[in-house]
């Protein structure tokens, strides 16, 4: 609002800022979930300003912040995400894809991972691996407090991590000295060290371009192993435990088109408990 006093401030302007926030930046228009948060952060500045006695009213009150949009969860059915299995073999990210897709880990929870967070078949996630802005990178908590979760692995997630080991083995030996990889991490770089999320992100985008799955995003990954999950019936609550979800609302409002819509199913269950307790006795 530029130097425009807060007591100057009206309901009209503040709707104007939220229909062309786009021009905020110059760099595009900022998506409305963005607007709103500004608009959330705002509102309590101005109702802060109402009590100091700096303004008369709240002039958001009034104010209509846009609604967000739902974005469209794409995922990859069984046969395709077998066949994008199939196009990264022999390639360094085959393992690392196939972990994503079958435990639906974040990338920097997948990137953190070290061998002594796995026992048996279980995953533990306990941290994740975070790039900051001045170019570092840093290990911290998962991004919410049920994200930190035990995961049981696929017998395919196993075998693969056991052949990445044996593979990895080589490599250290190779590299000898060189070798960086003192945080003991399942998905290094080539020398050991902690493989950059943008850079590993831009390696996936290149391959699956290179095979042919252009469109694909390595988020999908996750999706696709939720919607499964979803698709074969696991129990929400099991779904939502296993993808680190906050709640189970979370994951139906997210992935709810992916329930089985078996409404033919559910009636012929209901009829067989009602004609039940209509039974004599």
């Amino acid at each position: 609002f530029s130097d425009t006093p807060v007591a100057k401030l009206d309901t009209q302007t503040i709707q104007t800022y939220y229909l062309n926030a786009h021009l905020l930046d110059g760099k595009g228009k900022l998506s409305n979930r963005t607007v709103l948060h500004i608009h959330r952060v705002f509102r309590q500045a101005l109702k802060r300003a109402v009590l100091l006695r700096k303004l008369a009213y709240d002039p958001t009150d009034l104010v209509k912040p846009p609604k967000p949009v739902k974005p469209e969860i794409e995922a990859l059915d069984e046969k395709e995400l077998m066949s994008l299995f199939k196009g990264f073999e022999g390639n360094r990210l085959y393992a690392p894809v196939v972990v994503a897709a079958t435990t639906a880990l974040r990338r920097g929870e997948l990137l953190a991972l070290r061998w002594k967070d796995i026992k048996a078949d279980i995953l533990s996630v306990t941290r994740s691996l975070s790039e900051t802005k001045a170019g570092g990178l840093v290990f911290k908590s998962p991004k919410t407090e049920s994200s930190i979760r035990p995961i049981d692995l696929l017998p395919l997630t196993v075998e693969t991590l056991r052949r990445h080991a044996v593979e990895q083995k080589k490599a250290q030996l190779a590299a000898g000295p060189l070798w960086k990889n003192d945080e003991g991490l399942i998905f290094p770089t080539l020398d050991g060290s902690c493989w950059r999320p943008s850079s590993f992100t831009s390696a996936f985008i290149d391959h699956v371009r290179a095979i042919g799955f252009t469109g694909t995003q390595l988020k999908n990954l996750r999706h696709t192993h939720i919607s499964q999950l979803l698709r074969a019936g696991v129990n929400p609550k099991l779904v939502a435990a296993r993808a680190g979800h906050a709640s189970v609302k979370m994951t139906m409002d997210v992935y709810a088109k992916f329930l089985p819509a078996d409404q033919k199913r559910a009636a012929l269950t209901l009829e067989a408990v009602l004609q039940a307790a209509a039974l004599p006795g």
